[in-house]
């Protein structure tokens, strides 16, 4: 199968007039340090540890003479979805903070499902607010070793964040992180401003003697001064 430039936008780097074969793509990428993603029958490369920079992208020509008027019409159609993606692909990006805060609300509450890892959210928003911090801050906060969301213990986000990036509940985890970091007053308020959370069988050294706010699933929310 051969492939063709799917737009103009990458003609600087890459000839559109001519005619790739799957193997000469994958060896350019790796010569450009590209790394080669297939989105159904098109070829996209993008930045190697980058998905969000799209450098190329290749759609598959038909090679058996001229084509019919119906595969022009549908080579131009695939053409024009290809572009589309690559929009798509942009618009939609998530920023680093984003992934980042995704990847925790699915390590402290994956089991707890969307409403679960929502409340966590409002624990982070709530810290972010009254420490003055940034939610990616407050995720990454710890004292000595120890980080301030336990999923962090002897990891690093980056590593989290590719721990999570292909379940299919990331990309719930990644909607709320967004409502977290760019718009926090949609947030429900379930938790009621709490600042800390733990199992609701568990009581750890800062919840003795407190009363949660509000038990959702099996976590228990609590309202913590001077931490």
């Amino acid at each position: 199968m051969t492939y063709q430039l799917a737009s103009k936008k990458f003609s600087r780097e890459w000839r559109r007039s001519k005619r790739y074969s799957d193997k000469e793509i994958r060896w350019l990428a790796r010569k450009r340090n590209l790394t080669v993603k297939r989105d159904h029958s098109n070829l996209i490369l993008h930045k190697a540890g980058n998905e969000e920079e799209i450098v190329a992208c290749f759609i598959p020509l038909v090679e058996s003479g001229p084509l019919p008027s119906e595969r022009k019409t549908m080579l131009a159609v695939i053409r024009i979805a290809a572009v589309l993606l690559f929009t798509a692909c942009t618009l939609s990006a998530q920023t680093y903070q984003e992934k980042v805060v995704a990847a925790v609300l699915m390590g402290e509450a994956w089991c707890q499902g969307e409403t679960g890892m929502t409340a966590v959210g409002e624990v982070i928003h709530q810290r972010s607010a009254e420490k003055r911090k940034t939610p990616l801050q407050v995720v990454l906060a710890r004292r000595k070793s120890v980080h301030a969301f336990s999923c962090l213990n002897r990891t690093t986000a980056d590593a989290l964040v590719a721990k999570f990036a292909r379940e299919r509940d990331y990309a719930t985890a990644l909607k709320i992180a967004r409502t977290v970091c760019a718009s926090p007053a949609e947030l429900p308020g379930m938790t009621k401003s709490s600042t800390h959370f733990t199992r609701a069988d568990e009581k750890p050294a800062w919840a003795k003697g407190k009363k949660p706010v509000v038990v959702i699933g099996d976590h228990a929310f609590y309202r913590i001064s001077n931490y």
